[in-house]
């Protein structure tokens, strides 16, 4: 367990927003113990072979008697004890999403398919009218100069104007729009708690998007009564409850997150969490249906399915989430739920590896994993030739 807070501590709080730490990395191991393998060529693997293996399905900075069984329930519980401190010490929170400041366009309401649709014309009449004051003519003239567009040229600084013009007229999409940017620091210097002050008049006006992104600002700890980086995960967990009420994907998906976890003053419930994320992921949220495949595969609040927790994993990972790849590839290591392929493990490994952000734990461990077993498979085909070599001696 000790070793545990050693994983935790190293989580990355760089990422925000939205960044957060992956203790799944933690809790996540089941054990079977693999054979030697591929495509069914048959292998002799020692026992050195056979530990190393389990090395790389295992979470490496946990001990493997930890979870050779399903005795130490007590051990786990430790664990979660050791997370509760670290979130209200550290701000070290239980995954939500990657960073999607790699993405630093996205999420804006209104998008740039506004501004393709139209033509050199249309959007110096939006400008014109922009000069006039005109609110929804602001709004698309952020839009416009956000993105670029025919005879528009993009300039954040410029974008961040307009928005904030739109907003002060109380243009919610553009009160949105100037959040993010003061948020992320796109056109402007970041200003937390101005962006939160923007989303809190637009969440004011039952606008879904900004309702879970103030929210999650009071999740990460970017906002509140508390010191920067200490979450309020009661004020994130009503933000969230409001968006969810209007069935936004992000917030569904985060009440879910809750609940699972028990933060906030929301009751730990396993099988509404999984209600939520089915909820959520059907109404589009992609990183929903690895949370709710996770639960399948444990068995936690619904019964234990290997088989559908695979198929929602797999999903997952062809959607682009990186901890869904990393886990499909630890299944394809054993062969729970899809076939046992350790060629295959190691390319999702692989995929992880580049889809996480640079340098977070999930990239270290998914490239260390991908290392460890496709340098184990070449051990035993060396092997395989050296006793095919003996036998035609």
């Amino acid at each position: 367990v000790g070793r545990g807070v050693g994983l935790a501590t190293r989580c990355s709080t760089t990422l925000a927003p939205w960044g957060a730490c992956d203790l799944r990395a933690v809790l996540h191991s089941t054990h079977t113990t693999p054979c030697w393998p591929v495509r069914g060529r048959p292998r002799v693997l020692s026992a050195w072979h056979v530990c190393q293996v389990r090395r790389v399905y295992v979470a490496p900075s946990l001990p493997c008697s930890m979870w050779a069984s399903r005795a130490p329930a007590r051990a786990c519980w430790a664990l979660r004890g050791i997370f509760v401190v670290l979130v209200v010490t550290c701000g070290c929170l239980p995954p939500l999403a990657l960073s999607q400041a790699a993405q630093p366009l996205e999420g804006f309401a209104g998008g740039p398919a506004i501004g393709s649709s139209l033509d050199v014309a249309q959007a110096r009449r939006v400008l014109a009218e922009a000069e006039e004051g005109l609110a929804e003519a602001q709004y698309m003239a952020g839009l416009l100069t956000l993105y670029g567009s025919d005879g528009v040229r993009s300039d954040h600084a410029e974008s961040f104007k307009w928005f904030r013009q739109a907003a002060s007229q109380g243009h919610v999409a553009a009160q949105t729009n100037v959040a993010l940017m003061l948020l992320r620091g796109i056109g402007v210097e970041p200003n937390h708690s101005e962006a939160a002050g923007w989303f809190r008049d637009a969440a004011d006006s039952d606008n879904a998007d900004a309702q879970w992104m103030l929210g999650r600002m009071y999740y990460d700890g970017l906002v509140g009564r508390r010191p920067t980086g200490f979450p309020d995960m009661a004020k994130a967990a009503e933000w969230f409850s409001r968006a969810a009420q209007q069935n936004s994907p992000k917030g569904t998906f985060y009440l879910g997150t809750m609940h699972e976890y028990g933060l906030g003053g929301v009751a730990h419930d396993y099988s509404q969490a999984g209600v939520l994320y089915q909820r959520a992921a059907r109404l589009g949220e992609k990183e929903a249906g690895y949370y709710l495949g996770v639960l399948h595969l444990y068995g936690r609040g619904m019964p234990q399915n290997f088989a559908l927790a695979a198929k929602l994993i797999r999903d997952a990972a062809l959607a682009g989430i990186p901890q869904a790849m990393h886990l499909l590839g630890k299944l394809h290591t054993h062969g729970q739920g899809v076939e046992r392929d350790y060629r295959l493990a190691v390319a999702w490994f692989g995929k992880a590896a580049l889809a996480a952000p640079s340098q977070s734990a999930l990239s270290e461990e998914a490239s260390s994993a991908r290392d460890e077993l496709q340098g184990l498979i070449d051990a035993a085909d060396q092997s395989m030739l050296e006793q095919v070599k003996a036998l035609q001696l």
